[in-house]
């Protein structure tokens, strides 16, 4: 504990309990099914038809011990008190290291075969499933409550008097690092103050900064779960808010609500049929191990039933009808099963990329949706988007405006984002985004066909979690922004196949000799009487080498065209952003130095922008009003915050490239597989026609395919527990 609500606290999973030091402790040893389960469960193995290439598993692999809760639980107890006797307070920032530093030193004197796994040290790979589960059994949770520290003015946060200064942006650098340090730091607390305007884009830098596996709770995201409430009281939140709910850690924090404890196995029996990515239950410090055994025992009680009905038999014996849905154990093991070479390769990341709603499980019209997709979007996909989010808030502006409304002048990107997080978790779900859509007459959302949609959300979910922040939402400006670039090549190429040099061209255009060429003109020539089919390439030519902005060419800008060079222009913005960063400390000031004592409410014009770039004695090959037009990437005219930080994710093309590398190929694979199966059911067909001539056969239906797969694999793992 420290000063306001911080606090460190030692946390432990259920597989804690099958370490070897959790054995020795005077909560005795592991208590496994009994002897007769332990029977059934090897006949009902033995009676299984094992392959030549499956893992034979011991029985228990999958089984923590029944009393894991006792034998977890005096670890980690043993491992506070030690941790309390030696580790300092958490006063400054400075202590949080120390604390963690502590930690690691009792970690290594309590469970020294953990420990060494966490440095590496251990021998072998973490192949079998309870190495996994080992591997990530003990770690620490750093409460911040960074809410006590935030001084308004001047939106700092200082953890002590006479310690260090931060913003947000640089407490979410600071936060990273102690991430990265301190392996065992799992879960970071009330990071940021709800009252800091700046907390959702730091939450957004601070979750693409954070080593991989490191959970970040919120306070007023919901995550925190509202014990008062009652179980039945949880329920009600989630039926009129599920997206508070999907996908997202929770914490079950019974510090302050102690007289709750007895009735943590009815919190925990909600929790589980809650689609919540992880839970956490938070006790209270106690004084000694019979006292905490005491609190417990509800809990203790509740896994032991649990694991007994669970692990006494690998196949159902109590007549339980056959789970509508897969999960992906039970996915992985019916693909192979049915024969697709590739289900150790591929099965994983089909039922990743399919479980959209991250309830860990498969409906049919979940698989089918395979059939609606070959992959992460392409970048001209993805400008395509852009082009019609901008069209369709053009026509709602010009809506409003006939019918006499107010209209707000906002970007694009920024209308859509509040559409999609109304709730302002700073958080946006796949449901979320189509939702948005719908209302927007997206032709692909009216439809039964979101594959296109699924695309475009997937190019920016590039970890798969199911959600992307309001932030990574806008890298699609970025994306689209790299297309734009493509563009002016295109017309580049042209009229140098068509004119020989960009001289002739604009020569050619400027029919009446004026020494320069309006965007109108631009455009007719080139399409009516040069032949260019893609308007859109031209507009994005034109808004690039119009270095001033006057939506006129002048021979001199028609010229500069011929060094354009998309390279060239990367390489500059990420010095660019460099230069930001040494002049201003973050992006974010940056940001607020450019915008001037507006603190940027109507953000960065284009004006604003050169005369920013000139302060700083800015000399880069590419002009600052080239800059500008790149980030302005939805052509608002001005740049917001976000646009700024997209600055710190200029490598978002090169990851999508990979993400894409590893994702066409299980799809195609899949495909093949429901493809090779069609064709085999259509050779039974052929076979089961009589002589009839005009014997016709009814079209395929894809959807029928992928229906047939999930029943066949369900079938294929009947009545068995996974």
């Amino acid at each position: 504990g420290g000063k306001g609500g911080r606090r460190l606290c030692v946390g432990v999973s259920l597989w804690a309990a099958t370490l070897p030091e959790a054995g020795t402790s005077e909560a005795g040893g592991p208590e496994f099914v009994d002897e007769a389960a332990r029977l059934s469960r090897e006949a009902s193995a033995d009676g299984h038809t094992i392959q030549a290439n499956e893992d034979q598993h011991d029985p228990d692999e999958h089984c923590p011990p029944l009393n894991c809760i006792n034998l977890a639980a005096k670890l980690c107890a043993d491992l506070v008190k030690k941790v309390v006797a030696e580790g300092p307070s958490l006063a400054t920032e400075d202590d949080f290291a120390s604390a963690l530093s502590c930690f690691q030193k009792v970690l290594g004197e309590t469970v020294p075969s953990f420990a060494a796994r966490l440095a590496g040290d251990a021998s072998g790979g973490q192949s079998s499933l309870l190495e996994r589960q080992q591997s990530s059994c003990i770690f620490c949770a750093l409460d911040l409550d960074a809410g006590t520290v935030f001084q308004e003015e001047g939106a700092k946060y200082c953890f002590a008097e006479g310690a260090t200064e931060r913003s947000a942006e640089e407490l979410a650098g600071y936060y990273a690092e102690l991430c990265r340090s301190q392996p065992s730091l799992r879960m970071l607390l009330r990071p940021f103050a709800p009252k800091d305007s700046s907390k959702a884009e730091a939450l957004a830098k601070l979750r693409t900064l954070l080593p991989e596996g490191v959970v970040v709770i919120e306070e007023e995201a919901a995550m925190y779960r509202n014990l008062d409430l009652g179980s039945c009281g949880l329920v009600a939140q989630y039926q009129g808010n599920a997206e508070a709910f999907s996908a997202k850690p929770a914490l079950y924090d019974f510090t302050q609500r102690a007289s709750l404890l007895p009735s943590a196995p009815s919190y925990l029996s909600v929790s589980l049929t809650l689609p919540e990515a992880s839970r956490s239950l938070v006790l209270p410090k106690v004084e000694s191990w019979e006292e905490l055994e005491a609190m417990l025992r509800p809990l203790s009680h509740f896994f032991r039933q649990v694991l007994s009905s669970m692990y006494a038999e690998l196949r159902a014996t109590d007549g339980r009808e056959k789970n509508v849905n897969l999960g992906s154990a039970q996915f992985r093991e019916g693909l192979t099963r049915l024969g697709w070479v590739d289900a150790e390769k591929y099965s994983d990341v089909i039922f990743e990329l399919m479980d959209w709603r991250k309830h860990r499980s498969l409906s049919a019209s979940d698989l089918a949706a395979v059939e609606q997709m070959d992959g992460r979007a392409s970048l001209q996909q993805l400008d395509a988007f852009r082009l019609w989010l901008c069209d369709a808030v053009r026509q709602r502006q010009a809506s409003k405006a006939s019918d006499g409304g107010k209209t707000v002048e906002e970007s694009p990107m920024t209308m859509l984002v509040n559409r999609m997080d109304a709730s302002g978790s700073g958080s946006v779900c796949f449901g979320s985004f189509h939702k948005a859509l719908k209302a927007m007459h997206h032709p692909s959302a009216s439809s039964e066909n979101a594959g296109q949609l699924r695309e475009v959300f997937m190019s920016l979910d590039l970890s798969g979690k199911g959600s992307v922040s309001t932030q990574e939402f806008s890298c699609l400006s970025l994306l689209s922004a790299r297309y734009q670039l493509k563009r002016v090549a295109f017309v580049r190429a042209f009229l140098e196949k068509t004119f020989g040099s960009h001289k002739a061209a604009f020569k050619a255009i400027d029919v009446d000799r004026k020494g320069s060429i309006s965007a109108d003109q631009w455009l007719d020539a080139m399409i009516k009487q040069h032949g260019y089919q893609d308007r859109e390439d031209l507009a994005s030519c034109l808004n690039f080498i119009d270095k001033d902005g006057s939506r006129v060419l002048t021979n001199k800008e028609f010229e500069a065209l011929g060094g354009f060079s998309e390279d060239q222009l990367v390489q500059d913005l990420k010095a660019f952003r460099t230069l930001l960063e040494e002049k201003h400390g973050s992006l974010r000031q940056a940001y607020e130095a450019f915008a001037g004592e507006s603190s940027g409410a109507a953000g960065v014009d284009a004006e604003a922008f050169v005369a920013g770039c000139r302060s700083m004695g800015l000399s880069l090959p590419s002009t600052p009003r080239l800059l500008f037009n790149f980030l302005d990437a939805m052509h608002f005219g001005r740049l917001q915050c976000k646009d700024f930080l997209l600055l710190d994710s200029l490598d978002i093309v090169e990851r999508l490239q990979r993400a894409s590398d590893n994702l066409r190929p299980a799809i195609l694979s899949i495909k093949a597989l429901v493809a090779d199966r069609a064709r085999g059911h259509d050779e039974e067909d052929t076979l089961a026609l009589d002589d009839d001539e005009d014997a016709a056969k009814a079209p395929v239906d894809p959807t029928a395919q992928w229906v047939s797969l999930h029943k066949d694999l369900r079938d294929a793992t009947e009545g068995e527990i996974f």
